[in-house]
């Protein structure tokens, strides 16, 4: 469904040139709340799902992607595009998505992500990062 925008209408009190009810008035207020009301109910279906260690929320009225990770993750020295997670078809890009990761350490380590149209979820990291010293955290949103 596509966002309709309500159009407000003007209203004069009485006496002197007020706006008079009428049905069309009337008519145009509930079709805006029945619209409003249908777009939300939509927003509201929005798909969350758990899928190879992401968490993926699709948003069919807004036709946008989030994905997020469905638990931490200790990184050991990733030196090279590392898939993570894979995502279904229905999830891929139809190009390669780079996105900042968050390593949490105290040495403010740099790592990177990609989603790829094959659905590779893929981390890099041009640091060493040695095991349990961070954990990586990617979270991003696409538009599809």
């Amino acid at each position: 469904m596509n966002f309709i925008q309500y159009v407000k209408q003007v209203w004069k009190a009485r006496p002197i040139g007020g706006t008079p009810f009428s049905p069309d008035r009337l008519n145009h207020m509930e079709d805006g709340i029945k619209n409003n009301n249908d777009m939300i109910s939509e927003l509201n279906n929005n798909t969350t799902t758990t899928y190879e260690n992401a968490i993926i929320t699709y948003a069919p009225a807004l036709a946008l992607v989030n994905i997020m990770p469905a638990k931490l993750t200790n990184t050991v020295a990733i030196r090279s595009w590392t898939t993570v997670a894979t995502l279904p078809k229905e999830y891929r890009p139809s190009k390669t998505i780079k996105f900042p990761v968050t390593v949490y350490n105290p040495a403010g380590f740099v790592a990177y992500g990609q989603l790829t149209p094959n659905g590779a979820l893929q981390i890099y990291s041009d640091t060493e990062i040695e095991a349990n010293q961070g954990q990586t955290y990617y979270n991003f949103t696409y538009f599809i």
